[in-house]
């Protein structure tokens, strides 16, 4: 599509000023179809490989071209193409900010508790300690008692053995006190 400027002006009134954006042929003037319509003629703009003609005179981007019909003044001027992005095509649906804000939050969270794991991984001292905190693996119940109106009792099958409590030793690197 090639941007087409069209400005029509009454005596030194400008009546319309429109960009149009040509795909194969615009209609200007008395047509009943017309895409700009003024009284005194019919001109139709017309796409080429080359460009844009208007009347058999190829029109080049930055030369205005001034047809007067009276008190009717037509100027017709293509613009120079804009260089569209492969993005620009693309019509994406609105989204609320509230849902990109969560999303946002939700990878940060994830992304800081991977860094934390690599950290600890790293680190001997802190993978000692995080094995000894660590909270045995939860089973589930494999019988159900149900009473009527009574609630519902439930019996781990599985109980993870008893660890021996390991011994971390920290070394406390002296600490300034403020003044």
């Amino acid at each position: 599509m090639i941007p087409v400027r069209v400005v029509v002006r009454l005596d030194a009134v400008v009546v319309d000023d429109r960009v149009l954006l040509l795909d194969e042929l615009a209609v200007l003037g008395d047509a009943p179809d017309a895409d700009v319509a003024f009284p005194g003629a019919t001109l139709f703009l017309v796409r080429t490989t080359s460009g844009v003609e208007l009347r058999g005179h190829e029109l080049h981007a930055g030369e205005p071209v001034r047809l007067d019909l009276g008190a009717v003044h037509v100027t017709i001027e293509t613009l120079p193409a804009r260089r569209r992005s492969l993005f620009s095509r693309l019509e994406l649906p609105a989204m609320d900010p509230l849902v990109a804000i969560a999303t946002f939050a939700l990878a940060l969270t994830v992304s800081s508790i991977d860094v934390a794991v690599r950290v600890a991984r790293a680190n001997p001292q802190v993978a000692a300690l995080i094995q000894t905190v660590e909270v045995p693996e939860r089973t589930a119940a494999t019988s159900v008692r149900p009473g009527p109106g009574l609630p519902v009792a439930v019996e781990p099958t599985f109980r993870p053995p008893l660890r021996e409590p390991q011994t971390v030793h920290f070394r406390v690197a002296d600490a300034v006190e403020p003044d």
